[in-house]
């Protein structure tokens, strides 16, 4: 009889164990538990989608063949598709038309250089918070000048432009994704 009951003690403390366990699992989150828990959720899924558009945009600065297309040149809105710096490879082309619609230099109101990409290097940041910069030198095919570029790319395909002492901010993207207009060129 000592052993049936032994049993029985055993059987009820066995069973109180897997029920706590049981119940250790079915613990249900208090309200501001859930709202920190999706807090962190959404701020991990941000953090990932940072850094998978930092990779992407590295790997588009890397290949040297990509669009910056300007929407804001020193502080005024212009249109894109006329506005941009394309890359690829050993050549690019520079266009400003930010004058009337009509002359210019390009047919545009601006000008339209085509030239050779002297020298290219990026720079990649140590932190993906932070731009990763292109320098590259251009030298139209007419001329013998060398200009500087300074190209600022944010994870997030927003990018600034400076060329002699001109600010220029807007998107980098593929050459295939962009719609251009480009004017005549000296």
């Amino acid at each position: 009889m000592k052993t049936a009951i032994s049993k029985v003690w055993i059987l009820l403390i066995v069973s109180m164990f897997i029920s706590a366990a049981t119940m250790a699992q079915e613990v249900k989150l208090s309200k501001k538990e859930q709202k920190k828990l999706a807090k962190e959720q959404k701020k991990a899924e941000k953090e990932a989608e940072n850094q998978r558009e930092y990779e992407l945009t590295l790997a588009l600065a890397e290949s040297q063949r990509f669009v910056f297309q300007a929407t804001n040149i020193s502080g005024e809105a212009v249109t894109p598709r006329l506005n941009f710096l394309i890359v690829e490879g050993n050549k690019m082309v520079f266009q400003l038309a930010i004058g009337s619609e009509i002359g210019g230099w390009n047919g545009i109101g601006g000008i339209t250089v085509k030239g050779y990409v002297d020298s290219y290097k990026v720079t990649p940041p140590k932190s993906n918070k932070k731009p990763i910069r292109i320098n590259l030198n251009g030298t139209p095919e007419k001329y013998n000048r060398s200009t500087p570029f300074i190209l600022n790319l944010y994870g997030d395909q927003y990018a600034d432009l400076v060329i002699g002492g001109i600010s220029l901010r807007g998107s980098i993207l593929k050459p295939e994704e962009a719609k251009l207009f480009v004017g005549s060129w000296f």
